[in-house]
């Protein structure tokens, strides 16, 4: 089914028979340019049917230009979506959650400093580390960075137990605190 899409989508855009749409962006000495295309026209695609409300299939061509080096990618997704502007939009607002959380993952919880490790302990670093910044981040402060809600966590018990247990949470131990 890959290999089909690819065919189809690359002969299409070759020929300009698709609806497209173009993004340049420059920041840090980079220029990365992308170009969303899609075709509404699934008649050709078997096995479509397997697919729940398949309406689309796209091509996302990104181009990276840094120092005079440039680097071509095309990467291809199946979807309900038809409008080629809502489309850029969800591709492009889910790298974008992807690339904030792995750079969190990387430069805060050393996620890639783990090499050593056996295949099933990364998967459990990884799953701790994961859910470690969804507890920071849906019952921290939202005052604090994570590397910063980690530290704190790491010297508060009582903070601790609020990324743990939530915001409401309250060890009433018996006193009339709560």
């Amino acid at each position: 089914m890959y290999e089909d899409i690819v065919l189809w989508l690359n002969s299409k855009l070759n020929n300009n028979n698709m609806t497209s749409i173009q993004t340049v962006e420059k920041d840090h000495g980079r220029i990365k340019t992308r170009r969303y295309a899609t075709s509404t026209q699934l008649d050709w695609l078997s096995g479509k049917d397997d697919w729940t409300n398949l309406h689309a299939v796209v091509m996302v061509e990104s181009i990276r230009d840094v120092k005079d080096k440039v680097t071509t990618e095309r990467r291809y997704y199946l979807t309900s979506l038809t409008d080629v502007n809502m489309i850029a939009d969800a591709i492009c607002n889910h790298w974008s959650i992807e690339n904030s959380q792995h750079w969190v993952l990387d430069v805060i919880f050393s996620e890639d400093d783990q090499k050593s490790l056996e295949r099933h302990e990364k998967a459990n670093k990884a799953l701790l580390t994961r859910t470690a910044l969804n507890l920071i981040r849906a019952n921290g402060d939202a005052k604090l960075s994570v590397k910063r809600s980690k530290m704190r966590a790491s010297q508060d018990k009582s903070y601790l137990e609020q990324l743990l247990f939530g915001k409401g949470w309250c060890d009433c131990s018996g006193s009339n605190d709560c």
